[in-house]
């Protein structure tokens, strides 16, 4: 998507990945996830990526992934902690 909106960056986006068995096949050299063949393509894709330095895959617990602020329900606190780490805040009444 940056490069079709002629972003140039000097770093690899960094991805994170609260999933290890993800990051271990994107990683892996194998084929052995037979399984998991609808999932080849996307995999072969990140790994090019990962390879050109294009992108970087980070492990980032569940507890902080911040995108899952707008993926599911989450407690008041959690939500209040989410909004202010991408620069949100409640505007008063």
């Amino acid at each position: 998507m940056l490069r079709s909106l002629r972003v140039k960056l000097d770093q690899p986006t960094i991805i994170h990945q609260d999933n290890h068995a993800a990051i271990t096949m994107i990683d892996s050299n194998s084929v052995d996830f037979w399984r998991n063949k609808h999932w080849l393509v996307r995999r072969n894709y990140i790994r090019e990526e990962v390879e050109n330095k294009e992108c970087k895959l980070k492990y980032t617990p569940t507890e902080d992934m911040i995108a899952d602020m707008g993926t599911k329900p989450l407690n008041a606190k959690t939500l209040k902690i989410f909004m202010g780490a991408i620069g949100m805040r409640q505007m008063s009444s």
